[in-house]
């Protein structure tokens, strides 16, 4: 069960770095005033890569010959995904998705006060389990065919979900 919330966080944060957002937590003391509410919206919004590369002087940078100052080395939480409806947005993924997954986090949060027989799952579980499977595997399907055609390759590494 946890392997999927796992992936979940991994998925979600790839899909945040794929359009432009930073996936590190923000840290304020680094900021200059004028750009220090960036890591108080970054807990109700998600930030974009552009609005650190400003904040830090960086705007004019293309090439990836700098590092960021302000971020920190924790990443965002997952529970960010649950709560802030604009990250749950930007993920681009499937409202029944988080649906199954909500209840994952919710118990994850509280193992380590549960002494839970891992044997007894119920039907419920077993679908919210499956639901992730299939919309995980649809997006990677999805990625896949959009690389496979980028990239110009024969259709016959192009796949179907499952």
């Amino acid at each position: 069960m946890l392997f999927g919330y796992a992936f979940a966080l991994r998925i979600f944060k790839a899909q945040l770095l794929l359009n432009g957002y930073v996936i590190h937590k923000i840290d304020k003391q680094a900021l200059t005033q004028g750009h220090k509410y960036l890591a108080k919206d970054q807990s109700t919004r998600p930030i974009l890569i552009s609005e650190i590369k400003v904040a830090e002087g960086l705007r004019w940078k293309r090439k990836n010959d700098y590092s960021f100052q302000s971020l920190s080395n924790f990443t965002l939480e997952f529970s960010i995904f649950f709560k802030q409806p604009q990250y749950k947005l930007k993920t681009k993924m499937p409202k029944e998705l988080f649906t199954a997954l909500e209840p994952i986090n919710q118990k994850r949060n509280t193992l380590h006060y549960l002494a839970i027989d891992p044997g007894s799952y119920s039907q419920q579980i077993i679908d919210e389990l499956i639901c992730i499977r299939r919309c995980f595997n649809d997006f990677l399907v999805t990625k896949q065919n959009q690389l496979v055609k980028e990239l110009n390759y024969p259709d016959i590494h192009s796949r179907k979900p499952l």
